[in-house]
């Protein structure tokens, strides 16, 4: 398939995707708000702003990366992808673990960002378990800008898809019919896991070259270039 094939393929796949994402995300508010209460809503908006804070390790890293994956990729130069992607790895997990760690330390004074009379119980353990659900895919998702790379977005934008769906179909049901919110972030962990879980196991099946465990250490210009990047998105 040429390269424009794949670009509209991976356009329309996007859209789409992103088309459920949003309908999902509308029903499930509804029903969300329909079996909670208000103060449930007011916590869950406060969370998704908290680790969009803490999100702010991140600092453009994964684009920077990205972006040096598309030359090797084109010249089939597997060796300097390897290298690259055990960079990506490195990095994500260890923002993932600072997310955790400081998101742990942040769940201590959670309360205080609540006004008083509008709390909910065990609001500290429920943004643990938010946390928790938002920093999973740190573990994993560096194989998803691989494909997004390599033209394969489609791919990424189906997986999305699928569990998404999926996803909103179990968390309605859990709303529904035992109006409990720690289902809800629960089951958020579970598919955010499951989800990268198999897209990382379709990338290193497309790519069989893929060897993070033997590759060597990333060429200094191709470094010098991302950080850059990195410093140019910050």
């Amino acid at each position: 398939m040429s390269r424009k094939s794949l670009s509209i393929k991976n356009a329309a796949y996007g859209f789409l995707s992103q088309g459920i994402i949003i309908i999902g995300q509308f029903t499930l508010q509804t029903i969300f708000i329909k079996n909670l209460s208000i103060s449930y809503l007011g916590a869950n908006g406060l969370f998704t702003n908290l680790i969009s804070f803490l999100s702010f390790a991140e600092l453009g890293i994964g684009s920077a990366i990205t972006f040096s994956l598309y030359k090797p990729l084109a010249l089939r130069d597997y060796q300097q992808v390897n290298s690259v992607m055990t960079l990506f790895r490195r990095v994500y997990q260890t923002i993932g673990l600072i997310i955790i760690l400081f998101g742990g330390i942040l769940s201590f004074f959670v309360n205080l960002f609540v006004k008083k009379g509008q709390s909910v119980p065990h609001l500290q353990l429920l943004f643990v378990l938010y946390l928790l659900g938002a920093a999973v895919s740190y573990f994993f998702t560096y194989t998803r800008s691989l494909l997004i790379a390599n033209q394969d977005g489609y791919i990424d934008s189906a997986n999305k898809a699928v569990f998404n769906i999926i996803q909103v179909c179990i968390q309605a049901c859990f709303l529904i019919f035992t109006h409990q919110y720690i289902f809800y972030l629960i089951v958020n962990i579970v598919i955010n896991l499951v989800s990268n879980i198999s897209i990382t196991r379709l990338a290193y099946k497309k790519f069989e070259f893929l060897n993070l465990n033997e590759a060597n250490n990333v060429p200094k210009p191709v470094l010098e270039i991302m950080k850059r990047n990195v410093v140019g998105t910050v």
